[in-house]
């Protein structure tokens, strides 16, 4: 049996984070619930929630401020935006927030929201357990510093042409250099992976949201280049059918 989740609320209001926690741990049982005052209490927890509510608007440490700090160590930790002010809805999408909510907050609003951020976050386990299970024997042998380096497939998020040097984006945060060619790394990769752009090789397990413009791949920004959109989708719905078995 997993760990429960963990929930954490900042918000400097103690009447309206002691009604969010209270909710919440009525309508979710199943989930850890914190409430903190502010940010710096928050980290000093280490209690590394895997939802936060997070008001915008507190003195010292803003919720903004709060998410750039997760985002550094929790890429798939869920946002949520508790606010008073709406003028901060677009900085919201800077941090990959999930949801942002305005003040006051109705409950079935509330429930409705951290219903949908558990299933995303379930989503998010059966997408890692079958990116593993289809690529844990998945390696690649590429040549980097004079030597040879085994690269698992499951923790490659895209790989892009920089300065005449192949560079792999690995999932943990890491950039690894090599002067092999893309079209090389494209071939070995095979099913699971696709030439969005001449400069860049995405691992489609990976891609959390598109447009014609552009891919996101785990919060970071691939452009689509012209006329790749349409081929892109299709190879993209076939992996999610590969994925999905049928």
């Amino acid at each position: 049996m997993g760990r429960k989740l963990r929930l954490a609320i900042c918000d400097d209001e103690r009447v309206v984070g002691e009604y969010l926690s209270g909710c919440i741990r009525e309508h979710f049982p199943e989930i850890s619930v914190r409430y903190y005052t502010d940010g710096k209490a928050y980290f000093a927890d280490d209690f590394s929630a895997d939802i936060l509510l997070l008001d915008i608007q507190m003195p010292g440490m803003s919720g903004m401020d709060i998410a750039r700090e997760v985002r550094k160590t929790a890429k798939d930790a869920v946002i949520i935006f508790v606010t008073g002010a709406m003028e901060y809805v677009f900085d919201a999408f800077d941090v990959r927030a999930f949801q942002y909510l305005v003040k006051p907050i109705r409950k079935e609003r509330l429930i409705e929201v951290i219903g949908h951020a558990v299933e995303e976050i379930e989503r998010g386990k059966k997408t890692d357990s079958s990116i593993r299970d289809a690529n844990k024997k998945r390696i690649v042998v590429i040549k980097t510093a004079g030597t040879n380096l085994s690269v698992n497939l499951t923790d490659l998020l895209y790989a892009e042409v920089y300065d005449r040097k192949l560079v792999l984006h690995m999932r943990n945060g890491t950039l690894t250099e090599s002067y092999g060619r893309l079209a090389e790394l494209e071939r070995k990769a095979g099913d699971g992976f696709y030439r969005i752009h001449r400069s860049y090789l995405i691992n489609l397990s990976y891609v959390k949201a598109y447009h014609s413009k552009e891919v996101d791949v785990c919060g970071e920004k691939i452009p689509v280049a012209r006329g790749k959109y349409q081929a892109f989708v299709k190879a993209y719905l076939a992996h999610q059918l590969r994925q999905e078995g049928l």
